[in-house]
């Protein structure tokens, strides 16, 4: 459930950033900008400070309620326990907050280009020919970052809360969905036990799905 909240959310806001991003290019392409290559490899979606902020701060929200799934989990196993105790700073999530910016304005560019390029061949106007081709074309590539951003935020509050928690937990439990999307490689692990060091991480690097795994580690609380 978390999982696809995030991804609703992260995707909209993506999706937002999309829209923009195509209308900026439209109005930038022009047959000069074809005339000279060094100018069309200049023409790039801008990403703001406020975007980066933006996806920081979702993306903090997301850290935040994987840390508070694990004490609440625990908690269900009779743990008693106060709230979540990980944190993490905006510092910390530049990094990924870069490169989900980075990933959907290069698929945006590419786009673009296609479609600027294929107006110049048959006599279009480019700035109609980008818009209208936005608006038809498929937007699997938001939904992809958008999971794979939300997936990784959520894991990163789970693993800083079990590290936050570790005097508590006797053992952790791998846990695929076992569902019809689930890969090989996560569903041949699933419900393998033992320390961090001993499992696999999660997003599992080895998942089909890239970082879109669904996959997590349970904390086993220790006995009382």
């Amino acid at each position: 459930e978390e999982m696809t909240n995030g991804q609703q959310t992260l995707s909209g806001f993506l999706s937002n950033l999309r829209d923009g991003w195509f209308d900026e290019l439209a109005a930038e392409f022009d047959d000069e900008v074809f005339s000279e290559p060094e100018l069309l490899r200049d023409v790039q979606p801008t990403i703001t400070d406020d975007n980066k902020a933006a996806l920081t701060a979702i993306l903090l929200t997301l850290f935040a309620h994987g840390a508070a799934l694990i004490a609440t989990e625990l908690a269900l196993q009779g743990a008693e326990l106060t709230a979540a105790r990980a944190t993490i700073t905006a510092t910390e999530l530049a990094g990924l907050v870069a490169a989900t910016l980075t990933k959907v304005a290069n698929d945006v560019r590419a786009r673009a280009v296609a479609s600027a390029v294929a107006a110049v061949q048959l006599g279009l106007n480019i700035a109609d020919k980008i818009r209208s081709d936005a608006r038809d074309s498929s937007t699997g590539y938001v939904s992809r970052a958008a999971g794979e951003a939300t997936n990784l935020s959520l894991a990163r509050g789970r693993d800083a809360e079990i590290a936050a928690r570790s005097s508590e937990i006797q053992f952790l439990v791998y846990s695929a969905v076992l569902d019809s999307g689930t890969c090989t490689p996560c569903g041949e692990v699933d419900g393998k036990t033992g320390q961090k060091s001993e499992l696999p991480s999660v997003p599992n690097p080895q998942c089909e799905g890239g970082a879109q795994c669904r996959c997590v580690l349970i904390a086993v609380r220790k006995p009382d």
